[in-house]
């Protein structure tokens, strides 16, 4: 394993794109204003690429009663899973640019197109960039026969025990897996993977000791951690959670360049008239409200609206680190 990695951070890094934009919610203004280009009338489909009842099709529930009333028009959510992503992310691509076809889309977004080679889109130009929704931290648990209480410590305990210590994720390539990968890297510590066939195998077999360490959301992992079965080390946002303020980041444990954010946001096709991308973007403010917050942080995310703008630099730093890391350490599906 390498010393001293750095990886490229183009116009700024991860960590310092998002702390710049505090992932304040853009500025709400009482009305949307109509340009000469507009969305037309009928309703706007935010299309999910993946199956119903997972964490991402939750959320753009959550999001679509508010979205539609700040909006003015009716939307409607419908599921495309299927093809890791893909199939929902092409329907979107190749709909008409008219602010009525969204993407919801996550980090798989980027990653199917690095990691699978994809040459049949890039998220970076053939989309349009309306605004992140949300963000969500993940947390380095623990299993307590590994005897350790922080980031430190496990620092410490997998250089004295090189090989000895693993992390369970989702699979192979997964966002679990370059969280791990990215902090072996960090701390230079060979803490070996081990590829499940999804986070609930994965999740099992480190409450019953059978992995040390997983990276993952601390969705459904509060009961866990409230009866002792595991112990939360860090976090791996940029800053610590409001779910768990007392919890350190792995940034503060000594790795200020680390961090890995799961996030969820809007697209439109490419094309779409600067005029309907705010009209979106400024709907999408305007639906977060104090209410919607307290709502979203119940799901395990924190409501973060970000400007289109402020979502390319986004992504274009985590293309940059997902890239790195991806060859760096040589992940592939």
């Amino acid at each position: 394993m390498k010393n001293n990695h750095s990886y490229p951070k183009g116009n700024g890094s991860l960590w310092k794109v998002i702390s710049t934009m505090a992932f304040g919610f853009a500025s709400v203004t009482s009305t949307i204003a109509l340009a000469q280009d507009s969305i037309p009338d009928g309703p706007v489909s935010i299309n999910v690429a993946y199956a119903p009842g997972g964490s991402t099709d939750l959320m753009a529930r959550t999001l679509q009663g508010p979205f539609s009333e700040a909006l003015g028009h009716s939307v409607v959510v419908e599921n495309r899973p299927g093809g890791s992503t893909i199939i929902g992310t092409t329907h979107v691509i190749n709909a008409e640019p008219n602010g009525q076809t969204l993407l919801y889309g996550t980090n798989a977004t980027l990653l199917n197109q690095i990691l699978r080679d994809y040459d049949d889109y890039d998220p970076l130009t053939d989309l349009s960039h309306v605004g992140i929704a949300a963000t969500q931290s993940l947390g380095v648990l623990a299993h307590p026969s590994l005897g350790v209480d922080t980031i430190e410590e496990l620092v410490e305990h997998a250089r004295a025990n090189p090989g000895d210590v693993n992390f369970a994720s989702s699979g192979n390539a997964s966002l679990q897996h370059i969280a791990g990968e990215m902090l072996n890297a960090a701390a230079d510590i060979d803490i070996t993977h081990i590829p499940y066939t999804g986070a609930g195998p994965a999740m099992t077999d480190l409450v019953a000791g059978r992995a040390d360490i997983m990276i993952t959301s601390l969705l459904g992992a509060g009961d866990y951690l409230e009866s002792g079965q595991l112990k939360l080390l860090a976090t791996t946002g940029p800053e610590r959670t409001q779910a768990y303020p007392d919890v350190p980041t792995v940034a503060e444990a000594g790795y200020p360049e680390y961090a890995a954010v799961s996030y969820q946001a809007f697209y439109a096709p490419r094309d779409t008239p600067e005029s309907i991308i705010d009209q979106l973007n400024s709907a999408l403010s305007q639906a977060a409200t104090d209410e919607l917050v307290e709502q979203v942080l119940e799901t395990g995310l924190e409501l973060h609206i970000t400007s289109p703008s402020e979502m390319t630099e986004f992504l274009r730093n985590e293309a940059e680190r997902y890239e790195a890391i991806i060859e760096e350490v040589g992940i592939s599906l």
